[in-house]
């Protein structure tokens, strides 16, 4: 593409500000044009990242490179591009966070492994700085009361409720709750914490902590006498549990946020291509039910790879468990063998020493052979065997010699 490349010469040349003009004209005429695969767009918001962090503008940097992970999120040179707009911004903890993603999925790429290290670095010297500051009394003091200033005119922005909890929850009984929490294939269902409290992804704490004491109230197994109130409460206590937690809240809007986009996104390729509404309503449903459809999909494909990873970590952790008690078997083996050859050592030199006296003796005096004490019972068991080789025809005068 003609923009593309004259954006790519801009940037070798340093005009970094006729790069980033030239990327957004090519971003503009692949998004008009969108069944001209030529160009993919997450490398347009790539090269326009890098453009703008060379330029100064590190926030703008940050929303190319966000949006190229939302359009190619298993791309390690996205996460490069968040986690160098990151840095710039002084967020050198987030950066490398980018960085570790990034190499989670493409583990050979130098450059994320080498924005890590520079993350790392950044973090040593912020922290040696920091404590630096603290030797001086005063000047600790002054930050811990700076801090606590902007701790008390900070106010939280938006609503505390963005759902209308009454007219949502008016017809809501024990039963028809359970029943919801509890139907086909619930517990793949239910893995998406916002669907199990019928809440969006833009709901508020207040939100979240209305909707689990309505649930409570409905469901916990000490109010309700039906026997599926426990399994029921259970569902409304690991959804709370990935509600309350940052991270994996995160995760939830981040992986239904990504999979409407995707829904969204194919549904227009398909009619640009030809295909009418009507057949992708036969074909999908509707477009709320091809979303659904697609996060239960998701999550339930996470949840998948997540218990595999679990199960074999587990088997890991069992072979190295049977290999250290093999081996500590084996070592405590050699330790008992060693002790017991010192136990008998003095047993040992006693019995050489009497063979070499009694050799001694044996050659100064001569030693005579004397035959071992013959048993009654071995002497009646020759002479009976003797008798039946005889009976045989055997003859046995050749043992004669022998003695």
């Amino acid at each position: 593409m003609e923009w593309k490349e004259k954006g790519n010469a801009a940037f070798k040349a340093g005009d970094y500000s006729a790069a980033v003009q030239c990327y957004s004209k090519a971003i503009e005429s692949v998004k008009e044009n969108a069944q001209n695969g030529e160009i993919k767009l997450e490398v347009l918001y790539s090269n326009r990242s890098a453009a703008y962090v060379k330029y100064g503008k590190p926030e703008e940097a940050l929303k190319d490179a966000e949006e190229c992970l939302k359009i190619s999120p298993h791309w390690g040179k996205a996460y490069g591009r968040k986690g160098k707009a990151l840095f710039e911004l002084g967020k050198f903890d987030e950066s490398l966070e980018a960085y570790e993603e990034g190499l989670a999925v493409d583990k050979s790429n130098p450059t994320l492994r080498q924005g890590m290290g520079e993350c790392r670095n950044a973090i040593e010297a912020k922290t040696k700085e920091n404590a630096e500051a603290d030797d001086d009394p005063l000047a600790s003091f002054m930050n811990e009361v700076e801090e606590l200033g902007k701790k008390k005119t900070e106010k939280p922005t938006g609503p505390r409720f963005v759902v209308n909890h009454k007219e949502q929850t008016k017809d809501w009984t024990s039963e028809n709750q359970i029943d919801r929490l509890l139907g086909p294939s619930y517990k793949w269902i239910n893995l998406n914490p916002f669907r199990t409290f019928s809440l969006p992804v833009d709901a508020t704490e207040h939100d979240i902590k209305r909707r689990y004491k309505k649930l409570s109230q409905l469901v916990h197994p000490d109010k309700n006498k039906d026997p599926r109130a426990n399994d029921a409460f259970d569902q409304v206590k690991k959804s709370h549990k990935k509600l309350v937690d940052d991270d994996q809240r995160a995760i939830a809007v981040k992986t239904i946020k990504q999979c409407t986009e995707r829904v969204e996104k194919t549904r227009r390729r398909l009619i640009k291509k030809g295909i009418s509404e009507a057949d992708l309503l036969k074909r999908d449903g509707t477009l709320e039910e091809a979303i659904e459809k697609e996060i239960k999909k998701e999550f339930a494909t996470q949840e998948y790879n997540h218990s595999k990873s679990d199960n074999m970590k587990r088997k890991y952790a069992h072979r190295e468990r049977e290999k250290e008690k093999e081996e500590m078997e084996y070592w405590k083996g050699v330790k008992e063998l060693q002790e017991t050859y010192q136990e008998t050592r003095e047993q040992r030199v006693k019995y050489w020493q009497s063979f070499e006296q009694n050799a001694k003796k044996q050659k100064k005096y001569g030693a005579t052979y004397r035959p071992p004490q013959v048993k009654v019972e071995m002497v009646k068991r020759r002479e009976d065997d003797k008798k039946k080789h005889k009976g045989a025809g055997i003859d046995e005068s050749y043992k004669a010699a022998w003695r």
